[in-house]
């Protein structure tokens, strides 16, 4: 389909919205008398919300397809890779679950290449493509944890299962935050109608309309209105349309690397009060993540062995404290100091019983190993949990101040139209 195409059948499909928008817009200003002139901007920019509205709507539903599609593929992958061990015969037999679609074509290009390589660099490789299309950090610790169980042995059941538990809990709690921000959406998008709403009865309640109808500011406030309101609709859409399996950072490695590197060289008392809120803000969700890579690796290697090897994909904020923690174990073999005093300056309590446990492990004074690193599990997974609500519902509060923007626009236009008609009326005094 060429580009002219395209945008014929991009407005063919936003009909539906702009014409809903248009009668609302029409409607509004043909109960307050709204001038010919002014309407045509408020249609100019109906139209445009329309269009705004139904990409929006599609891209919602390819978000949630997408959602649903990456924890289908995880759930059969790690069925099929317990039954199996084998990266390849574990994709093909997922590949099946998937008649058509997008993920059927992304995993006939992952095991295209995947024939195509025979080490671990490749199998990684053919692994890639999958997480370039579905973003998020739970399919690429499933992959890394394949990878290595498959090189280096071992029985995967505790693992595998360690990560379905997660990709459950994961799942519940993006389709629920999903669900507040459409219900958040609605709210903002009733509040609207409610002020356009009133903006109608208040005319009616006005003894001679034409003191408002015939007013420039009266008109230009309605005008004005109408498109605040259509910008409020558009802006509503753009907070509450997200990617959930995108994992987004709130800083890039590179701005990440600078601001480690100010905090780290200790220079100014109030800078670095600041960084070391943004730093342990990241840090203290990277923790909970890089541990349950860490315990996945205590499948197949010793306590300094599995964070040694977690260094090369942990977050990027995490990777000159877990240097330093390697060095220090090297130093004081056998010691407590470097898991006591690993991340101290960020005084986190997830942090300093987790290293506590690992230490004890490292040094065998743990009964059951496997009881051990299963509470390790549960308490990071519990801890990941509240991090991710707690940014949720930073969100949500901010969504809800939308809601109130509305009711601001509308007290602004009733005082215009109070304004009006009190100057009228003085005037004819």
């Amino acid at each position: 389909m060429n580009r002219d195409n395209r945008i014929v059948c991009r407005l063919c499909k936003s009909l539906p919205a702009i014409g809903v928008v248009a009668a609302g817009i029409l409607a509004v200003n043909t109960i307050c008398g709204g001038r010919v002139s002014f309407i045509i901007v408020d249609l100019v920019v109906a139209a445009v919300t329309g269009i705004y509205v139904s990409v929006k709507r599609e891209q919602e539903k390819e978000y949630y397809d997408k959602l649903q599609d990456a924890f289908d593929y995880m759930e059969q992958l790690s069925f099929a890779f317990i039954r199996t061990g084998q990266v390849s015969e574990a994709l093909g037999e997922t590949r099946a679950l998937f008649e058509s679609g997008n993920m059927r074509e992304t995993l006939d290009k992952a095991i295209t290449c995947l024939d195509e390589e025979f080490d671990i660099a490749g199998r990684r490789k053919a692994l890639t493509i999958i997480e370039r299309e579905y973003p998020t950090s739970l399919i690429v610790k499933l992959h890394d944890y394949m990878v290595r169980a498959e090189n280096y042995g071992g029985d995967v059941r505790r693992a595998v299962s360690i990560l379905k538990n997660e990709q459950y809990e994961r799942k519940l709690s993006m389709k629920e935050f999903a669900k507040q921000l459409g219900i958040k959406r609605k709210n903002c998008i009733f509040s609207c109608l409610a002020g356009a709403l009133i903006s109608g009865i208040m005319i009616m309640f006005v003894p001679d309309k034409s003191a408002l109808t015939e007013s420039s500011i009266y008109q230009i406030s309605l005008m004005i209105f109408s498109v605040l309101s259509c910008m409020i609709i558009l802006f509503s859409y753009k907070k509450t349309v997200v990617d959930f399996l995108a994992d987004k950072k709130m800083y890039s490695d590179e701005q990440m690397r600078d601001k480690l590197k100010r905090y780290i060289s200790g220079k100014g008392f109030l800078d670095r009060i600041v960084l070391k809120k943004v730093i342990g803000d990241e840090v203290r969700f990277a923790f909970t993540e890089w541990i349950l890579s860490v315990t996945l690796l205590l499948e197949s290697h010793n306590v300094e062995g599995a964070i040694e090897e977690s260094i090369e994909t942990a977050p990027y904020c995490m990777k000159p404290y877990l240097m330093e923690f390697v060095d220090k174990v090297r130093k004081h073999p056998g010691e407590l100091s470097p898991y006591a005093e690993f991340l101290e300056d960020f005084s986190f309590s997830e942090v300093k019983s987790s290293m506590r446990l690992l230490y004890s492990l490292s040094v065998g004074s743990v009964d059951s190993v496997g009881d051990a690193i299963t509470h390790l599990i549960e308490q990071n997974a519990s801890a990941l949990k509240g991090v991710e609500d707690e940014r949720r519902e930073a969100r949500l509060a901010g969504m809800s101040l939308m809601f109130m923007i509305p009711v601001a626009l509308t007290s602004l236009k009733l005082i215009a139209d109070m304004s009006v008609i009190l100057i009228h009326f003085i005037s004819k005094l």
